[in-house]
């Protein structure tokens, strides 16, 4: 009876030493976690949790949590770790980078009614009148150095028994457009603009139609430089309307000084057609 009773007591405090340990209140989860995680030394703390997560934690619900992947949770929300530092997430997506500045010029497409610059000028209009001015100034002035290469074409290549009164006229029409050429750039950069006067820009811009390149007699030329001197004096007349519009008033005069000096060359080259 004796030895039964020894052997009896054995198996209860085998049975004991087995059973879970009590369940910690819910307060106290994180302080048995904490305890059961030990690092051996010469490990850090990634190697030290997957030595220790053979071994179960009970938690204050019942279940069984395993030690690395509870402390890989807590690492990736940010939760404080065991040695009292915040663990924080992925890093944050970094600024997104800032738009390029605009190029200093853009294509004569996007600026055929407005300036991409403007300067800082004491001129007393408003900053908005003289922007606008400015691009639809731009567009008079391609027009106006197109006008003066379809003279220099007429004088370079007009033939015929008028030759020498054609061709010292169409260079004196060439004379006083390149003069309303200045005009219309130096207006333009007083208002604060920049005057867009390249081979680029102006085929680009202008509205005039493209001078024949096959004419040879004067009355052929005349009949195109004519043509020519009618529809840039029209893109004038409406320039003269939109300068008024926008008050500018030394414009609009400038617009009227070449309208008037347009129709005098118009009515000197539509003489040698009118005679016939």
């Amino acid at each position: 009876m004796a030895f039964d009773e020894s052997l009896a007591a054995r198996i209860r405090k085998r049975l004991r030493a087995r059973a879970a340990p009590p369940l910690p209140a819910p307060g106290q989860t994180r302080k048995l976690f904490a305890a059961t995680v030990r690092r051996p030394a010469g490990l850090d703390g990634e190697s030290a949790l997957r030595t220790n997560c053979a071994k179960p934690v009970f938690l204050h619900d019942g279940t069984i949590h395993d030690h690395f992947h509870q402390e890989i949770s807590m690492t990736r929300t940010g939760t404080t770790t065991r040695s009292g530092t915040t663990r924080r997430g992925p890093p944050p997506p970094p600024p997104p980078t800032p738009p390029l500045p605009p190029p200093a010029s853009l294509s004569a497409s996007e600026t055929r009614f407005e300036t991409t610059r403007l300067f800082s000028t004491k001129n007393d209009l408003p900053e908005t009148s003289r922007r606008q001015a400015v691009g639809l100034l731009n567009q008079r002035l391609a027009e106006c150095i197109d006008l003066q290469a379809q003279c220099k074409q007429a004088h370079w290549n007009v033939k015929g028994p008028t030759f020498i009164a054609l061709h010292k006229l169409f260079d004196e029409i060439n004379e006083d457009v390149e003069d309303y050429v200045d005009l219309i750039a130096e207006r333009i950069v007083q208002l604060g603009g920049v005057a867009e006067g390249t081979v680029g820009v102006v085929a680009d811009r202008s509205t005039l139609v493209d001078y024949p390149l096959g004419l040879s007699t004067g009355a052929e030329h005349v009949a195109a430089l004519s043509d020519a001197l009618a529809m840039f004096g029209r893109t004038v007349r409406v320039g003269i309307d939109e300068m008024n519009d926008l008050q500018d008033a030394d414009s609009a005069d400038i617009l009227t000084e070449i309208s008037r000096g347009v129709d005098k060359w118009l009515w000197f080259v539509e003489a040698h057609q009118q005679g016939a």
